[in-house]
C-alpha cells in the first residue's frame, strides 16, 4: 500500500476519480492475496455447473497454454516475460471488432494511427516515428512486417470473426523473433476449427461478410481451413481544425482546405488457407487494406474527394515438415515468399500553395519479395533441458519503385512542373535498387532446474549486410511457489533495424539499428476464480531513429529510459458476472533532457464487467487514456487524458446456431484526440531564410464519436 502510493506521487499527476477507482479495485486484489479457497469445493463445483455449456462464461479464470514465448508450449504464466491471451469469441463479446480494438484490453498498449492513418500501437511509452512500426506482428505465425516501414497495417484491421485468439508479448521479443520485436510481438491465431458465416453493419456506413470453413479426415490426417473477410467504413465526419499552412511565417490560410472533413474512408479483405497433411503444412494469405488520406503527408489537410488514397497488400506462402527422429528430436524445415505491396496517389499541398497553381499531387509504387528458410531443431534428450537451435536466412529486395508528381524535387526551390512526371533514382520515394540479406541464428536452453524453478538463457544472432551486426540476449527465471503464487523475472535485450522508407530518407545514409534492453520482475496470484499479476520494468532504448530537421528526414538522435507498473485482475464476482480490470503507468524520459517523451501516455487503463443469463450476454467497458506529453520545442499544453465507454449484448438463439449481438462505442461522446507534432515550416526556405519548427495541427488529430454497430454469425 505504502509503495502503491508513493508510486502515484511520482506520476506528477493527479488522477482523475475513476482512475482511482481502479486502483482500489487492484489494491483490494492483491490486498486480499493469501485468502484461501472461501467458497470452497462444493462451490467450485456448483460455478462450474452453473457455467457448464457457456464455454466457461466465454473462456473464464482459465490456465492458457501458448508458444509464443518459446517456442514450446507452456502454461502462459509460467513462461518468461508477461503474456496476454486475448480470445476471439470473448472480444466479440467485450464489443472489440478489430485486432486494434483488441489490443486497448491489454495492458501497457495504447491504440493509435499517424498523420495518414497507419495504424500504430504504442507500447508501455514506446512509439514508431512516421511510417514506421515497433512490434513483430505475425499471422499463425508467420512475420507481415514489411521492409519498407515495418508496418502490416491488414493484420490490425483483421475482423474479430476470423480469429482464435490474440497472443502478445509485451517488452522485448528479438531473441526469438528478430528484427522488429522491439516494443513487444502480436500473434494473430486465426480460426481454424469452427465453419461459420457472418455478416453485419454499423454507422458511418459501415458493412461486413465472410466465413470460415472447416474440414478434417482423421483418417488421413488431414485438415484444411479457409477465411474469407471483407469491410469497408464510409467517411465518419470527423472535421480537422487549422492546419500546418495557417502556421507557416507566410500564412497559407487562403488555400487551406482546413477547417473541414478528412477522408478516412477503410476498406479491408483477407483470404487466410491453411492445409495440413501429417506432418505437412501449407499456409496461405492474403490481406488487403485501403484507406483515404487522413491528415495529408505534410500536415496539410487534403481536398475532400472521396476515394482511396493508399493501399497495402501483403501476400504470402510457407511451406514446413515436422520430422521426429526419436522422441527427444524434433526437426523442422520451412521455406517461405512473401510479396508486398504498396501505392498511394495524394494531395501534398493545395491548389494555389505558393507556386503551385494546381497543388502539389504525387503519385507512388512500391514492390518488396521476401525469400526466406530456416530449420528449428528442438532437443529434449537431456534431463531438464529443453534446448532449440535454429538457423535461417532471408532476403529481401526492391522489385519495383516509382514515383510521379508535378513537382520536381531535385530543384532546390522544389520547381512546379507542366505536368505529372515519373522520377526514379536518385529522385525517387524510396531505393528502387534496395537488397536485405539476414542470416540468423538462436539458441535456446529451457532448464528445469526443479519442480518449481525454470531458467530459460538464450540469445539470437542476425548478421544484416547493410546494418550491421547485432545480438539480442534474453535470460530468465520462473518460481512457482505453489500453484497460487507464481514469480518471474527476466532481462532482455531487442533491436529495431532501420526500414527502408528510413534509409533512404536520411540525410546521414547510414541510421544504425535502435535498441532496448529491459528488466522486468513479475508475480502472479491465481485462485479457481480470479488471477492477479503485477509487473515492474524498467527500459533503456539508445540510437532511436526519429525525423528530425524535415518530416522525411531521419536520423539517430537520442537515447531514453522507462520505468513502469502494470497490474491486472480478471475474477468472477458470482456465477453470472465477471471483472476485467487493467491498470499501468510508464513514465518515458529522454536521458538527455529527463523530460518526457512525446506521444505515449502514462497512464492507460481499462474496466470491464461480463454479465451472462441463459443465452444473453451484456458488457460494458471503460477505457482511460491519460495525458499525453509534447516534445520539447512544443508551445502548447499536454494533451488531454480522456476516457471512453463502450457497451455490447450478445444473444444466441435457444436450439439454434445463430448468434446476435450489438454495441455501442463511445457512449457518452467522448471527445478523443491523437497528439500532432511538430512539423517542419518550408515556406522560408523559398527566399533562402532557414526552416523552423512549428505545430502541425493546433487542435490535434480528432477521432469518430460515438457509433453503433451489429452483427450475426451462424455456426454450421
Amino acid at each position: 500500500m505504502i509503495f502503491l502510493a508513493k508510486f502515484i506521487q511520482v506520476a506528477n499527476r493527479r488522477p482523475s476519480w475513476w482512475l482511482c477507482t481502479l486502483l482500489l479495485v487492484l489494491l483490494s486484489s492483491l490486498a486480499t492475496l493469501s485468502v484461501s479457497y472461501a467458497t470452497g469445493l462444493d462451490d467450485l463445483e456448483q460455478l462450474l455447473g452453473d457455467m457448464e455449456g457457456d464455454e466457461e462464461f466465454l473462456f473464464g479464470i482459465m490456465e492458457e497454454e501458448t508458444t509464443i514465448a518459446t517456442r514450446s508450449k507452456l502454461n502462459a504464466d509460467y513462461v518468461p516475460g508477461m503474456i496476454t491471451i486475448l480470445r476471439g469469441d470473448a472480444l466479440y463479446a467485450r464489443g472489440a471488432t478489430t485486432v486494434a480494438e483488441a489490443l486497448a484490453f491489454v495492458p501497457g498498449i495504447e491504440k493509435s494511427h499517424d498523420r495518414i492513418g497507419n495504424q500504430v500501437a504504442l507500447v508501455r511509452g514506446v512509439g514508431g516515428s512516421f511510417a514506421s512500426g515497433n512490434m513483430k506482428i505475425l499471422v499463425d505465425g508467420v512475420s507481415i512486417n514489411s521492409a519498407l516501414s515495418a508496418l502490416a497495417d491488414p493484420v490490425l484491421l483483421m475482423p474479430i470473426e476470423q480469429v482464435e485468439r490474440i497472443e502478445v508479448i509485451r517488452g522485448p521479443g528479438s531473441a526469438l523473433y528478430g528484427e522488429y520485436a522491439y516494443a513487444g510481438v502480436i500473434n494473430v491465431v486465426t480460426q481454424k476449427d469452427k465453419s461459420l458465416s457472418f455478416a453485419g453493419g454499423g454507422s458511418f456506413n459501415k458493412r461486413s461478410i465472410g466465413g470460415t470453413f472447416s474440414a478434417e479426415d482423421p483418417l488421413s490426417e488431414s485438415k484444411l481451413s479457409v477465411s474469407l473477410a471483407r469491410w469497408q467504413r464510409g467517411d465518419t465526419n470527423t472535421s480537422a481544425g487549422e492546419d500546418v499552412l495557417y502556421n507557416t511565417l507566410f500564412s497559407q490560410a487562403a488555400v487551406s482546405n482546413a477547417p473541414g472533413p478528412i477522408n478516412d474512408e477503410v476498406e479491408y479483405k483477407s483470404a487466410l488457407l491453411n492445409f495440413g497433411y501429417g506432418d505437412f503444412t501449407l499456409k496461405a494469405q492474403l490481406l488487403d487494406n485501403k484507406r483515404g488520406d487522413y491528415f495529408g503527408t505534410l500536415d496539410a489537410l487534403p481536398s475532400p474527394n472521396k476515394g482511396v488514397a493508399y493501399q497495402n497488400q501483403h501476400q504470402n506462402l510457407t511451406l514446413s515438415h515436422l520430422f521426429t527422429p526419436n522422441p527427444h528430436l524434433l526437426i523442422q524445415p520451412s521455406l517461405g515468399w512473401q510479396r508486398y505491396e504498396n501505392s498511394f496517389n495524394i494531395t501534398m499541398l493545395p491548389v494555389g500553395y505558393g507556386p503551385y497553381p494546381d497543388g502539389f499531387l504525387a503519385k507512388g509504387f512500391y514492390r518488396e519479395r521476401q525469400l526466406n528458410g530456416g530449420v528449428e531443431l528442438h532437443w529434449s534428450g537431456w534431463q531438464g533441458h529443453n534446448l532449440l537451435a535454429t538457423v535461417s536466412v532471408k532476403g529481401i529486395e526492391v522489385r519495383e519503385a516509382w514515383r510521379e508528381s508535378n513537382v520536381d524535387l531535385s530543384n532546390p526551390l522544389y520547381f512546379p512542373l507542366p505536368s505529372m512526371q515519373r522520377f526514379t533514382g536518385v529522385n525517387n520515394w524510396v531505393d528502387e535498387s534496395k537488397r536485405r540479406t539476414i542470416h540468423s541464428v538462436v539458441l535456446q536452453d529451457e532448464y528445469t532446474y526443479s519442480d518449481q524453478t525454470t531458467y530459460t538463457l538464450g540469445m539470437r544472432y542476425d548478421k544484416y549486410n547493410d546494418v550491421g551486426d547485432n545480438v539480442s540476449p534474453r535470460l530468465a527465471g520462473v518460481f512457482r511457489y505453489s500453484n497460487e503464487h507464481i514469480f518471474k523475472a527476466q532481462y532482455a535485450h531487442a533491436f529495431r533495424p532501420p526500414s527502408f522508407y528510413e534509409l533512404w530518407n536520411s540525410s546521414a545514409m547510414a541510421i544504425k539499428p535502435e535498441t532496448i534492453r529491459t528488466l522486468e520482475l513479475a508475480y502472479i496470484h491465481r485462485l479457481w476464480n480470479r488471477v492477479d499479476r503485477i509487473i515492474l520494468f524498467h527500459s533503456k532504448m539508445r540510437n532511436l531513429i526519429v525525423s528530425s530537421g524535415n518530416l522525411i528526414n531521419f536520423e539517430n538522435l537520442r537515447a531514453a529510459e522507462i520505468n513502469g507498473i502494470e497490474a491486472e485482475t480478471e475474477r468472477y464476482l458470482s456465477d453470472w458476472a465477471k471483472l476485467n480490470v487493467n491498470l499501468s503507468y510508464s513514465n518515458a524520459t529522454d536521458s538527455a533532457t529527463s523530460e518526457s517523451v512525446a506521444g505515449a501516455a502514462k497512464w492507460l487503463g481499462t474496466l470491464g464487467v461480463m454479465m451472462n443469463h441463459n443465452s444473453m450476454t451484456f458488457s460494458v467497458d471503460l477505457h482511460y487514456v491519460g495525458s499525453r506529453a509534447r516534445e520539447a520545442n512544443d508551445p502548447r499544453s499536454d494533451l488531454a487524458s480522456y476516457h471512453t465507454v463502450s457497451t455490447t449484448i450478445t444473444y444466441t438463439v435457444p436450439n439454434s446456431q445463430l448468434t446476435l449481438r450489438a454495441g455501442i462505442k463511445n457512449l457518452l461522446d467522448r471527445e478523443v484526440r491523437y497528439p500532432a507534432s511538430m512539423t517542419t515550416d518550408n515556406t522560408p526556405a523559398f527566399i533562402g531564410d532557414p526552416v523552423r519548427s512549428v505545430v502541425s495541427y493546433v487542435g490535434d488529430y480528432p477521432q469518430p464519436g460515438r457509433n453503433g454497430w451489429v452483427q450475426a454469425s451462424y455456426h454450421f
